[in-house]
Order: C-alpha cells, then structure tokens, then sequence
C-alpha cells in the first residue's frame, strides 16, 4: 500500500469516526430534547386540607406544567373510603343541623395547569374543631397521569409522589380528555364543579 493509499484510509476512517460521534451526540441530544419536551407537559398534582373552627374543606390544585388526567382519588377514614362529606360528619358524631356540605366527583376529571377543585368541603359551627381530631386517621390517596401517558401515585410508605407505568384504573384516553378543553360548553361552571384557576 502506497503512503496515498495509507493516507486516504486514515482520512477515511477518520470520517467514520467523526461520524459515528456526531450520530451519537445527536443520539443523546434528542433524547434530551424528548425528556425536555415530556417534562413542559408533567401536570403536579397538589392537595391541601383547610382546616378552621368552622370550615373543613380538601382541595386538589395542579401545579404543573400541563393538564392532570385524574384517574384515582379516595379519601380514606380509618381505612374506610369516604364518598360525601356526610360521613366525615357522622364519623365526627357532629349533628347535621346547620351543616352545609359539598363534595365534588374527582375521578376520571381533568385539571389544567392553576385549576383547583374542592373535593370535600363542611362548613358549620366548630365543624373544624370536631373534625381536627380525625386528620390522623385520614388518608388521601390519588394516581394521575399527563397527556403523554406518564402517570404518578401517591401510595407507598412514605405517601409521596412517585412514578408509576399506569394507574391501577385508567379507562380515560387521552382524546377523551382534550375534548374538555375543546367543548365550550363542557367548562367547570356547566358541571357544577367548584374550580378556580389561578393566574
């Protein structure tokens, strides 16, 4: 092999080389790229329990970056699922004269990015003193997901956040669930849903 011929295959393996390093970088930067774009739609799902003299109320509020697809939600009392807000009265032995309560269906619902739903609400007189006592027995317990299907729980021992492949029940797809957005009439107002977004 001649110094030309040894020269062009240097050049030539060194074009390979070049190449196949170029393919990788670009390999890891759409993989960044992906990850990027999957996280600016992760919706973060935060609850809250208010609890004052007269008021006790559970909300949900999204956090995040994108719309939570809700697929599970259950709030526990002694390890008995509450439905309405009745029963936390009842289970606080408080009379139901002069009680106002409300309890909105959290399941299979959408929250766009600032919406806050109410899920449970009781307001009365030293309603929320009654109920204090009952906060330790109580758990909440939720799974939701993005619009690209990425999912998260609350269940597990220390009852935070943590990534799931999918909810346990999960019947709503995702076109389902952009026609919330899309429908002019399907808005919180029309379903009697407590919500506010907040800016």
């Amino acid at each position: 092999m001649s110094q030309h011929d040894r020269n062009q295959y240097i050049l030539a393996m060194a074009a390979l080389l070049f190449s196949a390093i170029a393919m990788v970088i670009a390999f890891f930067e759409l993989r960044s790229s992906d990850r990027q774009l999957e996280a600016n739609v992760w919706p973060y799902v935060d609850m809250n329990i208010d609890l004052e003299a007269d008021t006790f109320s559970l909300d949900l509020q999204n956090k995040g970056m994108g719309p939570a697809l809700i697929h599970e939600f259950r709030l526990l009392l002694r390890d008995q699922e509450v439905v309405n807000a009745l029963e936390l009265a009842d289970a606080a032995e408080y009379p139901l004269e002069g009680l106002s309560m409300s309890t909105e269906t959290v399941q299979d619902s959408v929250l766009s990015v600032g919406e806050r739903l109410v899920a449970f609400r009781i307001d009365g007189e030293d309603v929320g003193l009654r109920l204090r006592e009952l906060i330790t027995e109580m758990d909440v317990q939720i799974c939701y997901c993005s619009l690209n299907n990425q999912c998260w729980d609350n269940r597990g021992s220390q009852s935070f956040r943590r990534s799931v492949e999918r909810c346990e029940y999960q019947p709503l797809n995702v076109e389902g669930a952009l026609q919330y957005f899309e429908e002019p009439d399907d808005t919180p107002a029309a379903n009697g849903h407590e919500r506010e977004v907040e800016e």
